[in-house]
């Protein structure tokens, strides 16, 4: 089990810790309130998705 879980999590760790290297001022949210990191984490695991590929909108699009 560790193994299967090495390659995910530190990927997924590199490219959130890039993200907040590219942008400091969501590494300042997060540091000035904590209380946004689940959130972030989740949005990390979006975004950077490594198993299944991240999605993009490839055309503006109007919903609703």
């Amino acid at each position: 089990m560790f193994l299967a879980g090495l390659d995910t999590v530190s990927v997924t760790l590199g490219w959130a810790f890039r993200h907040l290297a590219m942008n400091p001022d969501d590494r300042d949210r997060l540091v000035s309130d904590p209380g946004l990191i689940p959130n972030a984490i989740e949005e990390f695991m979006r975004a950077y998705a490594i198993v299944i590929p991240g999605r993009k909108v490839a055309v503006d699009t109007e919903f609703h």
